[in-house]
């Protein structure tokens, strides 16, 4: 009988996760803060003690504008959370 040479392969290669593109624009701001992710998105706008001051939703891509000039100066968090993701950003309201 002829004896054959087998090979196992065992690579495997892992995804690669993609990282969502999140931009909270001007900083430091006089009130006008844009905020654009490149999925779609909740934000929630929070001082630093934690009470929310705004939220809402954003589609994939569009940006969403805010007057935050009511508030105080001072910093604030805008939270983003997509389907994959979460991040903060520090906004400083001059």
């Amino acid at each position: 009988t002829q004896q054959e040479d087998v090979v196992l392969s065992t690579e495997y290669t892992l995804p690669v996760a993609e990282t969502i593109e999140m931009s909270v624009y001007p900083n430091p701001t006089i009130g006008i803060v844009n905020i654009k992710a490149s999925e779609d998105a909740t934000y929630w706008v929070s001082n630093l003690q934690g009470t929310t001051l705004k939220s809402g939703t954003m589609t994939q891509d569009k940006t969403v504008t805010l007057d935050l000039s009511s508030y105080p100066k001072g910093i604030y968090l805008v939270k983003t959370q997509t389907a994959s993701e979460w991040a903060t950003h520090i906004v400083i309201i001059q």
